[in-house]
């Protein structure tokens, strides 16, 4: 638990962790960075062939030869009612597990996880300082010229799940589906610019655009807000919250019409109802909500979650955290996806090259949006 002391192990359950620590560190020192990744391979088939390889550099690693030495700090975004807060509560449980050492919650929600990355800046690059991240919020909160962190001062080491964004109303809402959501918002919109952005509660048809809640700035919930009042040719003013928790609070209250978030099968409050996911295609967990390009509408965003170290890691250690993330799906049985993750494998070797490509794209995105000009 966050700020508690640390838990003690029964005999069997020590020898249990040490095995599991001991067989990840020997996998993790034989294992190579993972090789570009192949069409059509799958999730499993990709952990295989990269475990099926050894480089001498990282059996040369004298940190991952004994990591960890000591107990853990995982900075993560969330606040403790936030929606995706059990996602952080899996890793701290799955890594005490694995290691043997406690594991500390630092949550430091804000900014699109500026504050919790801006935690690990400076600290050492042994494996022992960590943060959560999601994407595109990573790269997009490191555009504005007063961002908390800088990419140059942290290594991203992987990703491992991901989660589409939904569309959520209220349960009583007189919105029934996306057609009547794009009635509603063109009966509010009104030309120029500087149309103004009032909650919902206050605004009038002839001076407020459709208000819509989400969790931070620049995150994949305001990206699709932006790609949703495109694809459908409205206006929809984007309200950032600090949390999810928040964020769904506001459709609750009134204050904003929609709620765009994490589409997990449970809704971030009690009320709330799904309209449509931002994904290719339906989800298991939520087989009654049709996918906006269902709906014709191209509309396709989400998060994905990863672990990040500061500037100037280990690369051993780095190979050891990756190859635990690459196996949180078979260490922890279904617990991912019965939360609503989908289990990916975005690795080290894969992970600069993506990043540098997707950090250019959501560059000329956004700043066609003029998002930046105030900030």
């Amino acid at each position: 638990m966050e700020g508690s002391a640390p838990r003690p192990l029964l005999p069997e359950a020590q020898d249990k962790a040490c095995r599991i620590l001991r067989t990840a560190r020997e996998t993790a020192l034989r294992a190579p960075p993972l090789p570009p990744q192949i069409p059509g391979r799958t999730f499993l088939f990709r952990i295989m062939l990269w475990l099926a390889f050894a480089p001498s550099a990282l059996a040369a690693s004298p940190l991952a030869a004994g990591y960890p030495t000591r107990a853990i700090s995982l900075a993560v975004p969330f606040t403790a009612d936030d929606q995706a807060s059990p996602l952080a509560d899996l890793i701290q449980s799955a890594l005490e597990t694995a290691s043997g050492r406690q594991l500390t919650l630092l949550r430091l929600p804000g900014r699109g996880g500026g504050y919790a990355l801006r935690a690990i800046m400076g600290q050492p690059p042994d494996g022992h300082f960590l943060a959560l991240f999601s994407l595109p919020s990573l790269l997009t909160q490191a555009l504005p010229a007063n961002s908390l962190y800088s990419l140059n001062n942290i290594t991203p080491v992987a990703v491992f799940a991901h989660v589409p964004t939904a569309l959520w109303v209220k349960e009583d809402s007189s919105l029934s589906d996306l057609k009547d959501l794009v009635s509603l918002a063109r009966s509010l919109e009104v030309s120029g610019p500087d149309a103004p952005r009032l909650p919902a509660s206050e605004a009038r048809p002839e001076d407020a655009p459709l208000p819509a809640s989400g969790s931070g700035s620049y995150s994949d919930a305001h990206i699709a807000s932006l790609l949703l009042a495109r694809a459908a040719g409205i206006r929809i003013s984007y309200l950032p919250f600090l949390s999810t928790a928040k964020a769904a609070e506001a459709v609750s209250k009134g204050d904003a019409a929609i709620f765009l978030g994490p589409a997990l099968p449970s809704p971030p409050l009690p009320g709330l109802r799904p309209l449509a996911v931002a994904s290719e295609n339906r989800l298991p967990l939520l087989p009654h909500t049709p996918t906006f390009r269902e709906l014709g509408l191209e509309v396709i965003s989400g998060q994905d979650f990863g672990l990040a170290m500061p500037a100037g890691a280990d690369p051993g250690v780095i190979s050891l955290i990756a190859a635990f993330l690459a196996r949180l799906p078979e260490n922890t049985g279904s617990a991912l996806q019965n939360l609503g993750y989908t289990p990916v494998l975005l690795p080290p070797s894969e992970l600069s090259a993506i990043l540098a490509r997707k950090k250019e794209e959501l560059n000329v995105f956004l700043q066609d949006y003029d998002l930046f000009s105030d900030r």
